[in-house]
């Protein structure tokens, strides 16, 4: 939801930073959940749209600079717009996000020596998000959006959380995750969602989105079946310990 409101913020691109945040935000706890050596950093090509810290991710920053100042009054008023309308979708993402690398991390994926070909963790890491894209496009969300949307108060807060998040950012940028933690509202409408995408036609949803990630992934590298076969092995010889 944050980085949905975070959109409407009237500031070029601190809008997008705070967006950026709330993924890495999910990736990081998602990390810890799973005592990962990974860090957010290495994985931000997976979450973020664009990863600044690249040569071709600084040149694209400045490339695109006059042009989204210049528009940058109009690209707010069609993001505002689009954002009330998609906050849904947003807050479908950030939880595949944190689905997703849940799933990789507890295969082994990006497991230093779990290769079986000559691909790095980084270009498996490149891998996972082309493969994200392509899952998270091809499935029709729309029961999913509608059990959210029902799920959530109308948020006619959400200008002041926009604001509120923007002058926090002024003063400290690394403030905004305690602020989604401490954030009575959010963290309330957080537990409606949490309750909506339990549902049984929303988690079918997500199981065919888990599906077409795995065809997907398997189709660039041989490794994510690979790995997928190891983990199926590992869970049957435990079941069968515990037999």
């Amino acid at each position: 939801m944050v980085a949905a409101f975070a959109k409407a913020i009237p500031v070029p691109f601190i809008g997008d930073s705070i967006a950026t945040r709330c993924d890495r935000f999910v990736v990081r706890d998602t990390l810890q959940a799973k005592t990962s050596i990974i860090t957010p950093d290495r994985l931000r090509p997976f979450y973020a749209i664009d990863n600044p810290w690249t040569v071709g991710g600084v040149t694209r920053s400045i490339l695109k600079l006059p042009m989204k100042v210049l528009t940058f009054p109009i690209r707010r008023l069609i993001a505002t717009a689009a954002m009330i309308k998609n906050v849904p979708l947003t807050v479908i993402r950030s939880v595949l996000l944190g689905r997703t690398l849940d799933r990789v991390l507890a295969t082994g994926f990006l497991s230093e020596g779990s290769s079986t070909s000559d691909t790095t963790i980084d270009e498996r890491i490149a891998a996972m998000r082309t493969s994200f894209d392509l899952a998270f496009a091809s499935i029709h969300w729309d029961i999913a959006k509608a059990a959210i949307s029902d799920a959530m108060s109308q948020a006619s807060w959400w200008q002041s959380t926009a604001a509120r998040l923007l002058a926090q950012y002024r003063k400290n940028s690394d403030i905004i995750e305690s602020e989604v933690r401490d954030d009575e509202a959010i963290q309330s409408e957080a537990e409606k969602i949490r309750d909506a995408i339990q549902q049984p036609k929303v988690l079918e949803l997500f199981n065919n989105f888990d599906n077409q990630f795995d065809t997907h992934l398997s189709e660039i590298t041989a490794d994510w079946a690979a790995c997928i076969s190891a983990s199926e092995n590992r869970t049957t010889e435990t079941a069968d310990e515990v037999i």
